[in-house]
């Protein structure tokens, strides 16, 4: 076992709390004295994405230290904040499990990451793909070595740019649906409160499954899967609506304004009640960027002709006054 490999499992240890004083004691050593490993170190800090899992950064509440080498090898200590500490451990490791694959058992490292509420997540797989979690989602990635797989277990909504493999399939199960690729682009929702799972293909061709139902999808393509009955179900849409997620958009194409209050009470943790019935069937078209809570529902309701109120701090009522007058007290 090379140093690299063994630095990967200790602080795989570390991230699980199984890692004992030794053993860290024996990776700082490294560290210390191979200049070519903090040199690798450091770019591949320098490059890592600012976003990381929350567990990730809870796990590192207690801050890290780190020696290193920097270009000029003079000796230095860094004591990382929580979010630039817990980046470069998820980087490291994933650069690490690449560094340690062998042809008999490539992507071999297993990996969890959950989102909560109103938070989103860049993961870089050990495969070389990437995963942009939305709220209140998660992910398990794993690989197959009998079957050869790729596979990703999929709750909530997922952005995937998958790493070309043509040797290697890459799957994803999420609640009845998968989807099967070897490198392309998509977008994957499937929230275990909603009737439908969907798939909106961005690059590429995928295939989509359910049960002995099965699509080839085609770049603009979006699958539905009806959790009741089983079927799929297929149409051309706008990739942007079902993307724009990622940059916090918040887009809606003749979208039920309940399902829009549905999006918005998971994406700031509040729960919204439409307290007139004909308010859920109306529909709309467009897109919020960056606005607050407040914002947003002042902005629908002005399209939508709907007035609300705080029931409490965790919920709202949603209204239209010439019909709800009784239950305004």
């Amino acid at each position: 076992m090379n140093k690299k490999e063994e630095i990967r499992l200790i602080m795989g240890k570390y991230l699980s709390h199984n890692a004992d004083s030794s053993e860290i004691k024996r990776m700082d050593k490294w560290l210390e004295e191979d200049t070519d490993v903090n040199e690798w170190l450091i770019s591949t800090i320098e490059n890592s994405c600012p976003v990381v899992s929350p567990d990730v950064e809870e796990r590192l509440e207690s801050g890290l230290h780190c020696i290193i080498y920097n270009t000029k090898k003079q000796h230095r200590i860094l004591k990382w904040g929580i979010a630039a500490a817990a980046t470069a451990i998820v980087s490291v490791l994933t650069i690490m499990i690449y560094l340690t694959h062998t042809d008999d058992n490539p992507y071999v490292e297993p990996l969890s990451v959950t989102t909560k509420a109103g938070e989103r997540s860049h993961i870089g797989l050990p495969d070389g793909s990437s995963v942009t979690l939305n709220h209140l989602s998660g992910i398990t990635y794993k690989y197959d070595k009998n079957q050869k797989t790729r596979i990703v277990e999929l709750t909530g909504e997922a952005f995937f740019d998958v790493s070309t493999d043509p040797d290697h399939p890459f799957i994803v199960n999420c609640n009845g649906m998968s989807v099967e690729c070897k490198g392309t682009s998509f977008n994957i929702k499937g929230y275990s409160d909603e009737e439908f799972v969907s798939a909106v293909l961005c690059d590429g061709i995928v295939i989509a499954t359910s049960g002995s139902h099965r699509i080839s999808m085609k770049p603009g393509m979006k699958v539905c899967y009806d959790k009741k009955n089983g079927e799929l179900k297929s149409s051309e849409v706008d990739i942007a609506d079902y993307s724009g997620w990622i940059n916090g958009d918040m887009r809606f194409n003749d979208d039920r304004l309940e399902d829009i209050m549905h999006l918005i009470s998971r994406k700031y943790e509040v729960e919204i009640n439409i307290a007139t019935s004909s308010l859920r069937e109306e529909r709309l078209s467009g897109s919020i960027t960056g606005k607050t809570l407040e914002e947003t529902l002042l902005i629908l309701s002005q399209v939508a002709d709907y007035k609300y109120f705080r029931d409490s701090d965790s919920t709202i009522c949603v209204y239209r006054e010439e019909k709800q007058n009784s239950y305004i007290k």
